[in-house]
């Protein structure tokens, strides 16, 4: 399992040491260096699942990533996070977020859309069924939550939020931040469904000059920093995640893919290459994830599913669907638990 990097873990620590806990074996078990506590941890999603469970015994709590949420700071995921903090709406924000996530080299992947009245902001973890685990998982909802709440100042109260892991027995705290009781576990992926004119609550604390100047300083960092130091597993990931949320728009251009990843047409094309895939088998690759999972979790018609994946008419979502499924879109939907 590729390694992830995550700011979670440090979150974590930082929460046990203000309740008084020594973290001391903790880290020393797990080997976790100093520098890396203070920023992020780069390690594989099992070493995170331990790491986890045993912070969880430490502290006592069963609601780690509930309270970890409630209690994180300000400026806590750097630079990405006062991006989103003076977009100009939360629907702004979500969506800086969800396309620049992939830039930082985390391997989940985050979406928002919206349409039809209604909206998501979800985190999918190609790698694990599991995701981030219970507490990393219950961390992304209850943490994004508190973060829309207090930069709109709406209570922003979800339609239902859902969860990659495991019902837990207990669920009384995951229930009072989220503020309902719809709730749903061992699902595809983990995020909150919501109305869609939530998306245009305007960000209280926004300011637009600083926002485009952060833009600019993180396409810059992501170009000179970020691209050179990618493995091309990573690249991979990133390139499916930049298809992703373009592909509501059509069928993405190579241009713009490319600069989505910070690299030159033909370097996009040479790695590629070197990972044994083309760029018309990612498209096509994650056109296959996105129309499984949105129609085993929503109900669409076909020209908006088409719409959403990319194409043009439902004839050619019909014809790719067959190519992979066997099947078409409305029987796949009915044969879906």
């Amino acid at each position: 399992m590729s390694e992830n990097r995550s700011q979670f873990l440090p979150l974590v620590l930082a929460y046990l040491r203000e309740r008084g806990l020594d973290t001391t074996n903790l880290v020393a078990k797990f080997a976790l260096m100093p520098a890396e506590v203070s920023n992020e941890v780069v390690a594989p999603f099992t070493k995170l699942y331990a790491f986890l469970d045993e912070a969880e015994r430490l502290a006592g709590d069963p609601f780690l990533g509930v309270h970890v949420a409630e209690s994180r700071r300000t400026g806590s995921h750097g630079l990405l996070e006062y991006c989103w903090r003076n977009a100009p709406t939360i629907g702004h924000a979500m969506t800086y977020a969800s396309e620049n996530w992939g830039l930082f080299r985390h391997l989940s992947e985050m979406r928002f859309q919206r349409g039809g009245g209604k909206a998501s902001f979800t985190r999918h973890v190609p790698e694990s069924k599991l995701g981030a685990g219970r507490h990393g998982n219950e961390f992304f909802v209850c943490s994004t939550l508190v973060q829309m709440r207090e930069l709109s100042g709406d209570p922003f109260l979800p339609n239902r939020a859902v969860f990659s892991h495991p019902r837990p027995k207990d669920v009384s705290e995951i229930e009072r931040v989220v503020g309902v009781a719809a709730l749903e576990f061992d699902a595809e992926y983990t995020g909150i469904e919501f109305d869609e004119r939530l998306a245009d609550l305007p960000i209280r604390v926004a300011d637009a000059m600083l926002f485009e100047v952060l833009k600019g300083y993180v396409e810059r960092l992501s170009r000179a920093e970020m691209a050179p130091a990618s493995t091309e597993p990573d690249f991979v990931g990133q390139l499916r995640q930049a298809v992703r949320v373009r592909l509501p728009h059509g069928e993405p251009a190579l241009s713009a893919l490319a600069a989505a990843c910070s690299l030159s047409e033909r370097t996009l094309q040479r790695r590629l290459s070197d990972s044994g895939t083309s760029l018309l088998k990612v498209i096509d690759s994650v056109r296959e994830e996105e129309a499984r999972r949105i129609l085993k979790t929503e109900d669409v018609g076909l020209a908006d599913l088409a719409s959403r994946i990319g194409y043009q008419d439902t004839r050619s979502l019909i014809r790719a669907f067959k190519r992979w499924t066997g099947t078409t879109p409305r029987a796949f939907k009915e044969q879906s638990p």
